[in-house]
Order: structure tokens, then C-alpha cells, then sequence
């Protein structure tokens, strides 16, 4: 079966997006979430994508809230090319380590795995393949709290939420 993520987690999880009850996809906003906060918009996530309503997301399901979050999503602005090109700039110096101007397969492949590996599994683990349980589902959220979670003290806060997105400690 094949791999699934929700996104940012999406987005990422920790910002805990949520789906309203009409189903359409609220947008992710980052703040301090504690332990319990993050579980809760993990089970209100589970329960807007399990359509049925019978304790299991299935692939056709997740398939179903992602499209429903693709639509729901906003066009960017039009963008002149001296601002996409800018744009591209600032991305190709985020991805050349070494800042030497030339982009190695070694750098496009670290920011590949640094990409991929927030989303499919990395320091926070694989999501669960196939059909998943609410207890799953809930499991992996309570996973990427932890990893979330720099200090450890029990509350995520914006600047670690942002760190992890980025692929930095926190401070």
C-alpha cells in the first residue's frame, strides 16, 4: 500500500489544522499547543477525514480530504519574472551548502531527504500505511509532538514549530 501523509502536517501536526464540519480545511496557523491541544486537533483532523464515521481512515478517505484541501487552497499572487527569479535565487542559496555558486547531487539529494523526511518518517517516523485506526492516528500525532518538542517541556511552541519546518534547532 502506499505511503500517505497528511499534510503540515501538516503541516504539519503541530499547527493542527482543522477540518471544519462542513469538511472543508481550515487554514494552519502555528501556536504554543500543549500535549492534549495537539492530540484534540489530531482526533478533530481523524474525525473529518473518517467520512463513514467507523473508526477508520482509509486510503479512498485521505485521498478524499486531500483533494478537498487541494481545492480549498489559495492561488499565489502573480508574480513578475524579476520577483520569480528572485525567488529561485534565494532557493538555489538555500539548497548550495557549500555556497560555491554550483548546486552537487550530494546537496540536491540532502535537501530531497531533508524534505521527504519530514513527511515520510525522518526524526518523527513513518505515518502508518494503508488503513489507520483513530489509536493510530493518534499515536503518530502524540510521536510528532515529542520530536516536536525541543525542550521538553511539554508545550510546543511557535519558534520550535518553526524550527522543525526548517530543519534547525530551536532556541
Amino acid at each position: 500500500m502506499k505511503r500517505w501523509t497528511i499534510t503540515l502536517l501538516a503541516a504539519s501536526c503541530a499547527a493542527g489544522a482543522v477540518w471544519a464540519a462542513d469538511g472543508s480545511w481550515k487554514p494552519a496557523v502555528p501556536k504554543e499547543m500543549n500535549r492534549a491541544d495537539f492530540v484534540r486537533h489530531a482526533e478533530e483532523r481523524f474525525d473529518a477525514l473518517d467520512a463513514d464515521k467507523n473508526g477508520i481512515v482509509t486510503e479512498a478517505e485521505r485521498k478524499n480530504g486531500w483533494e478537498a484541501r487541494r481545492a480549498n487552497h489559495k492561488a499565489l499572487p502573480d508574480q513578475t519574472e524579476a520577483q520569480y527569479l528572485d525567488a529561485a535565487r534565494a532557493r538555489f542559496q538555500k539548497l548550495d551548502a557549500d555556497q560555491n555558486g554550483t548546486l552537487t547531487t550530494a546537496e540536491r539529494q540532502a535537501a530531497m531527504h531533508k524534505h521527504h523526511g519530514r513527511h515520510h518518517g525522518g526524526k518523527m517516523g513513518p505515518w502508518p500505511q494503508g488503513d489507520v485506526s483513530r489509536v493510530d492516528f493518534v499515536r503518530q500525532a502524540e510521536t510528532r509532538f515529542d520530536a516536536l518538542d525541543a525542550d521538553k517541556n511539554g508545550v510546543v511552541t511557535v519558534d520550535e514549530f518553526k524550527a522543525k519546518r526548517q530543519g534547525r534547532p530551536a532556541t
